[in-house]
């Protein structure tokens, strides 16, 4: 089955380091754990996706919500809903693929 993106706002991943850079914005990753284990990158939250509902996130004031996943669809997904919402809410285009396309950081877990 192929999954569409749902229409979301995005970020492009300089544009998102540098909101988060200035605390502007909090970053979410929503892959799995065997995800992170093989890159992350420092400044994200791990929420994942099948464990984490979107209303149980924590409020983020006025900070926006940079969503990321592997390449951009699970996220869309997730900054979608949050955006419903009311939350100020981006999907990172590309995903981590694009982050570390960026040249940006990121660490290894495992």
């Amino acid at each position: 089955m192929f999954f569409s993106k749902p229409a979301v706002a995005t970020v492009a991943a300089a544009e998102a380091r540098a909101w988060i850079a200035s605390g502007d914005a909090v970053l979410i990753d929503v892959r799995e754990d065997d995800e992170l284990a093989a890159a992350a990158v420092a400044e994200a939250r791990h929420l994942p996706m099948s464990h984490v509902g979107v209303d149980d996130y924590p409020d983020f004031g006025a900070q926006k919500v940079v969503v990321m996943c592997h390449s951009g669809v699970r996220s869309a997904r997730v900054a979608a809903a949050l955006a419903a919402r009311g939350v100020a809410a981006y999907n990172l285009e590309g995903g981590l693929v694009a982050w570390i396309g960026a040249g940006f950081p990121v660490q290894q877990q495992g």
